[in-house]
């Protein structure tokens, strides 16, 4: 008979392996890019910074298309705060 908790257990194990290797290999490549190019520190921050923005829309837009757009609880808008004198 198989051992759910250790198979359960030799799956994460395998995976965070998988992912520590993938994320390294990752880190080095940009690493060996922005000190080839000898890129100025502020510039290569924003740089990265992009990417991140560019990779969460496009990973909002993926769910998006799988979901559709995000429903509205309330048809009526809320009521506008005014100042009271």
């Amino acid at each position: 008979m198989v051992d759910v908790k250790k198979l359960i257990a030799k799956w994460k194990s395998d995976y965070e392996t998988r992912k520590s290797k993938e994320m390294e290999e990752l880190y080095n490549a940009i690493v060996d890019v922005i000190s080839e190019k000898q890129a100025y520190r502020p510039h290569a921050i924003a740089v990265l910074r992009l990417l991140e923005w560019e990779m969460l829309q496009s990973f909002y837009r993926d769910i998006q298309k799988k979901r559709g757009p995000p429903k509205v609880l309330s048809k009526k808008p809320p009521e506008p705060i005014t100042e009271q004198t």
